[in-house]
């Protein structure tokens, strides 16, 4: 018992001696207001774990780290103030509801019956990454001659489907593989070719959708000879600017008006 007594006494010792060596830290410590921390004014203060903070960085993250959804309806300033369901002139393809041209047939015989709604004959493969797109129609008529073509896809294409008018003819490509760059790059949604292209494996690689009747290696002129914005002939289908192009392995369709956000007639 002596023995353990003079153990507690040790200890006595060397507390007193330790507050009277730091008497700031012993101060801040033995005189903190009642209902305050006892924690010493000189150090920095605890860690916790804000479960609201952890929520919100767990969020941050997973959104960093999901990847993007090819399907996904994504929203911008072009489409906030529209009706719910209906895509704002030029919007880009990504705007658009999934949609089938089978489904978009069957929902509008009346369409089909009277010209308004129109599918172009089974003459096109398809090429690009993206298989199924659509959007407004710009519009160009030209003859083995792809300056006009460079000159359109230069400009933004604000999710548009550029149809080129080239006449059926596939003596000469009228798109390649820098055009296919340029056309992924300003957004436009893909390509309807009434002609040949060609650098297949590069427009393939390109995230933008082209429908061709063949492949040919030789390129065309480059004079700017033809006319943009006119109406057109596509294997006997009329095509204007503003009418809308929907394509999927199906098909491809010319509407003179949007139909995914019309009711079925």
């Amino acid at each position: 018992m002596r023995r353990v007594a003079g153990i507690f006494q040790r200890l006595a010792r060397d507390h007193v001696d330790a507050a009277a060596t730091t008497p700031a830290l012993g101060m801040a410590v033995n005189n903190a207001p009642p209902g305050k921390s006892r924690r010493p004014s000189g150090l920095p203060p605890p860690v916790r774990n804000d479960p609201t903070s952890l929520r919100q960085f767990a969020t941050s993250a997973d959104e960093r780290a999901a990847p993007a959804d090819a399907n996904a309806v994504h929203s911008s300033s072009a489409n906030e103030n529209a009706p719910r369901g209906q895509v704002p002139t030029g919007a880009p393809v990504s705007r658009v509801p999934q949609f089938s041209t089978c489904d978009l047939c069957d929902a509008h015989p009346t369409r089909l019956a009277n010209g308004a709604l129109a599918v172009l004959p089974p003459l096109f493969k398809a090429y690009g990454k993206r298989r199924t797109f659509a959007g407004e129609a710009a519009t160009l008529k030209v003859f083995h001659d792809n300056r006009l073509v460079r000159d359109m896809l230069e400009t933004p294409g604000a999710g548009r489907v550029l149809v080129i008018d080239g006449n059926g003819s596939v003596n000469r490509a009228l798109v390649g593989g820098n055009l296919g760059v340029l056309a992924e790059k300003n957004d436009w949604a893909g390509l309807v070719v009434y002609g040949a292209i060609r650098d297949v494996v590069e427009i393939d690689a390109c995230d933008t959708g082209v429908r061709a009747l063949a492949l040919h290696p030789r390129r065309s002129e480059r004079n700017g000879i033809g006319e943009s914005e006119v109406p057109v002939m596509i294997a006997g289908v009329a095509v204007a600017p503003g009418d809308w192009i929907y394509a999927d392995p199906d098909g491809v369709l010319v509407s003179c008006d949007p139909l995914h956000d019309q009711p079925s007639r």
